[in-house]
């Protein structure tokens, strides 16, 4: 036994003011996500985006606007379908009391953009590594990708990630010199110079 929620939300868009304002902008940045009705502690959460949020960025970007996506989720979703029509995306993950700043400080460039993704980020879910042992028909699940979870299940399955661990952009580039690849009894030991060649710290 348990408790039920059940919520309603209706709504009109004014399209007119819409475009207008679109027409207006240098530039939109378009927050999407999840919400703790969505996303929480003890109960999973769709792969995909809410259908209201692609279909609200199609519409701004199919209007000529320089769509910037910014993404508050706390795994990987599906890019398809929206992403590919934006100039940018900026995943947030839930970012806590100070992330707004962080993000305002990101998008205005006013610091790089240096934190680089945590996973990898399959192209469909049904990518992942851990798909065909997540539910079956009783509910179960049997960890049967053992450690290849993650960029192993990966490598295991010959499957390209959308988007690899340590992935990420900056504002700035970089020169990479002096390469020195050395064996040794542990393996290998990889060292190189960088230096950062472009205008932002």
């Amino acid at each position: 036994v348990g408790e039920a929620t059940l919520n309603f939300t209706a709504g009109m868009l004014n399209e007119q003011k819409l475009k207008k304002m679109v027409s207006e902008a240098s530039s939109v940045v378009y927050c999407a996500g999840f919400d703790k009705n969505i996303e929480g502690e003890g109960f999973d959460r769709p792969f995909s985006l809410p259908k209201s949020q692609i279909w609200m960025m199609n519409q701004i970007a199919a209007l000529g606007a320089k769509v910037n996506v910014v993404v508050n989720a706390g795994g990987a979703v599906n890019f398809n379908g929206w992403s590919d029509k934006v100039a940018s995306v900026l995943m947030a993950w839930y970012p806590g009391q100070e992330g707004g700043t962080a993000i305002a400080e990101i998008l205005s460039g006013k610091v790089c953009p240096s934190g680089k993704l945590p996973i990898s980020m399959e192209d469909k879910w049904e990518d992942n590594p851990v798909f065909k042992s997540y539910y079956d028909k009783n509910r179960r699940v049997e960890y049967s990708e053992g450690v290849f979870v993650g960029y192993r299940g990966y490598d295991r399955n010959g499957l390209k990630p959308r988007y690899p661990f340590g992935y990420g952009l900056s504002y700035t580039s970089f020169e990479y010199s002096d390469l020195q690849v050395e064996k040794n009894n542990e393996g290998v030991n990889v060292s190189f110079s960088i230096k950062n060649t472009g205008k932002c710290d």
